[in-house]
């Protein structure tokens, strides 16, 4: 191809035709630079596919981890309706009337009210996503603002924390002071060995004297009251995925 040329260009060189030779050597000049020009759009659609391709990647594991943190928020609810209605329990018993009673039930509740589930968001694929530069990928500037404010620990958050563990260790005490002997290592054996139910019918707590424990009913009314704030987290926790995943999809619809 290129003698071709040549030999174009040495003939009409040969034969004087000047004004060809030059319009020929400008056309050919501009053939180069469509070609080189053609070459970057080519390299250029070759990047976008792939870094496309790679935010495709970090947007389906995203994906994947906001899900089951979704399903972690339905867990901890219903665990903070589980030990809210155990509060609740324990509660009426302390203002019924002043006699003993014997329910397993209520004294189970004695037992695990104080109990929280943490939530802890699965982090994998945002680390990844972070770590390998792969956000420098992803162009949806709501998308990353909503990421960097779901993955952040809020003080607020990491205060509530401090506040139930607190609460929660107040409470063991209390425990060790009126559950019956042997009421909480039996408890404990079971909760190991995840045994579906801890049967409590055949101890007796001391309701009469956890009834004029204004200490411990203080520590209750704290740990019931607390389950407002953790439900306010679960459902706040939820929007934000709602909202996150909703951005992806925009973000990963085709174009």
């Amino acid at each position: 191809m290129v003698r071709i040329f040549k030999r174009i260009k040495e003939k009409l060189v040969r034969k004087g035709e000047v004004r060809k030779y030059l319009l020929y050597a400008i056309g050919e000049i501009l053939l180069v630079m469509i070609g080189i020009l053609l070459a970057l759009q080519v390299n250029n659609w070759n990047e976008n596919r792939k870094s496309k391709n790679i935010a495709q990647s970090h947007l389906v594991s995203l994906k994947e981890d906001l899900k089951a943190d979704q399903d972690q928020l339905t867990m901890n609810e219903e665990y903070i309706n589980m030990y809210e209605k155990a509060g609740f329990n324990v509660w009426n018993q302390l203002y019924e009337d002043e006699k003993e009673v014997d329910n397993s039930t209520v004294n189970e509740d004695f037992l695990k009210l104080h109990l929280f589930r943490e939530f802890s968001p699965a982090k994998t694929a945002y680390e990844n996503l972070v770590n390998s530069g792969g956000i420098n990928h992803i162009k949806n500037e709501r998308l990353l603002k909503l990421l960097t404010t779901y993955y952040s620990i809020e003080p607020f958050a990491i205060r509530s924390r401090e506040q139930r563990s607190r609460l929660t260790n107040e409470y063991d005490p209390f425990r060790i002071k009126y559950a019956p002997d042997g009421m909480l290592r039996d408890y404990f054996e079971k909760a190991i060995n995840n045994h579906p139910r801890f049967d409590a019918q055949g101890y007796k707590i001391d309701w009469l004297s956890v009834r004029k424990d204004n200490n411990y009913k203080d520590l209750l009314e704290q740990l019931i009251a607390m389950r407002v704030p953790a439900r306010f987290r679960i459902e706040s926790n939820r929007q934000r995925i709602s909202e996150i995943l909703k951005e992806i999809e925009l973000t990963m619809a085709p174009k």
